[in-house]
């Protein structure tokens, strides 16, 4: 139901993008459009169904970041001319910057992005209408970077908060020059006992309790020389430097020595009772999926033999390449050739 200032509907998004919007005959019909297609269908496929071929829209612009981007909620299906004529409406329910990213969302309307279906049909008028305030929005632009090519970036390195500024003089106090996300040039520091890091400039100072280096990195430079302690009882760990007397209840932690185990080879009893495992397996029928016959050849070319399997064969000779061998994998395996029957 509307009213003649606010919008209401069940859809909270169609209700907030009416109420932002120009109260003129345009955001009716937005409002009309919308709500009828949400009472025809709530999903795609029930909409399909009764329409064939349909286009899901965002009640709610994404490009407005007002929420609502993954939300089912915000979907209403339509079919492709109900689409273009919400877009071309659209256009004229905002001013300003809302307005300049509905004429873009309207000249993208021109390709639907399926190689299946034609471009849609512009009519002249339609487009040097709504080309008119792309222009409009190209020159917003281009004033908008132009007055803000001069500033300077500057941020809180506690709040990484960001701001520009026009000279040095109008830093605030605790902020520095730069932007955050780039960290070119700047060096690392941990704190050992917040367990804290993060990155300053070469000509800050570094503050006090603070070394150089990354707390996670464990071949950092900070680390080295430092003596590692912990206290058994609360099992808390930390590292102090070799000057610093060791606190009540801790003691020094000494690493654990990992020794390598030494690779020993099997011994021919144990490989013979792997073979003999391997053929009772076979006997089971636990190969079945490699019970494809396969034909033995010489060097030469010759024939010698046909196994009943290839798993035979590899038992045989202990060799596994007998398979990749009769896949083209290698040329020969076992000094035979191999192929599948």
């Amino acid at each position: 139901m509307t009213s003649t200032n606010t919008y209401t509907h069940s859809n909270h998004y169609l209700t907030l993008v009416c109420n932002i919007a120009l109260k003129n005959k345009y955001t009716r019909w937005y409002f009309n459009i919308i709500s009828r297609a949400l009472e025809r269908s709530r999903n795609r496929t029930d909409a399909k169904a009764l329409l064939g071929y349909v286009e899901g829209h965002h009640i709610l612009p994404t490009s407005f970041k007002r929420g609502g981007n993954k939300d089912p909620e915000n979907i209403a299906f339509l079919t492709s001319r109900e689409h273009f004529i919400i877009h071309a409406i659209l256009v004229k329910m905002f001013i300003d910057v809302y307005r300049m990213k509905m004429i873009n969302a309207f000249l993208r309307m021109k390709t639907i992005g399926n190689k299946d279906l034609p471009d849609r049909y512009y009519n002249s008028h339609l487009f040097s209408y709504y080309r008119k305030y792309f222009s409009e929005r190209a020159a917003y632009n281009a004033k908008r970077q132009k007055r803000t090519n001069n500033l300077k970036h500057c941020y809180n390195p506690v709040t990484l908060e960001r701001t520009r500024i026009s000279s040095v003089e109008l830093l605030p106090k605790g902020w520095v020059m730069g932007c955050p996300l780039n960290t070119k040039g700047m060096i690392s520091i941990c704190n050992f006992e917040t367990k804290e890091t993060r990155r300053i400039r070469p000509n800050e100072q570094i503050p006090d309790g603070w070394v150089r280096g990354n707390y996670r990195n464990k071949g950092n430079k900070a680390a080295k020389g430092m003596i590692r302690i912990h206290n058994p009882k609360t099992k808390e760990a930390k590292r102090i430097k070799p000057d610093i007397p060791i606190p009540v209840g801790f003691v020094i932690k000494i690493p654990k020595q990992r020794i390598p185990k030494p690779r020993t080879k099997s011994s021919p009893e144990v490989i013979k009772r792997k073979s003999d495992l391997l053929k009772q397996a076979h006997k089971r029928g636990a190969f079945l999926s490699l019970q494809k016959k396969i034909k033995q050849y010489t060097l030469e070319g010759e024939f010698l033999k046909e196994w009943n399997s290839a798993q035979e064969a590899v038992l045989f000779y202990k060799c596994k390449g007998i398979p990749h061998c009769a896949k083209g994998r290698t040329k020969s395996s076992a000094g035979f050739l191999w192929k599948f029957s």
